[in-house]
């Protein structure tokens, strides 16, 4: 399944008995009688939000990228030497 499949206006679009079947493709367990609503919950925290998790982990990404900026600054010591 498409990650953009599995964003939660996505799967509130779906019926109720599709949303049953592809909780059961990932291997959710779920039932009949669980509201829809709790039905994405659960595929959501076995998937994850798609849109949520990818922003924060391309800012995290970008950090690290950010904290090597100040590692070539010890490279100027070479002009002190």
């Amino acid at each position: 399944m498409a990650a953009a499949a599995l964003e939660q206006s996505m799967l509130e679009s779906k019926d109720k008995d599709t949303l049953l079947e592809m909780a059961k493709a990932l291997g959710v367990k779920v039932t009949a009688r669980q509201k829809k609503s709790e039905i994405i919950d659960k595929i959501l925290d076995t998937t994850g939000p798609s849109s949520p998790v990818s922003a924060p982990a391309g800012n995290a990404q970008q950090a690290p990228m950010a904290a090597a900026d100040p590692a070539p600054a010890p490279a100027p010591s070479a002009g002190s030497a």
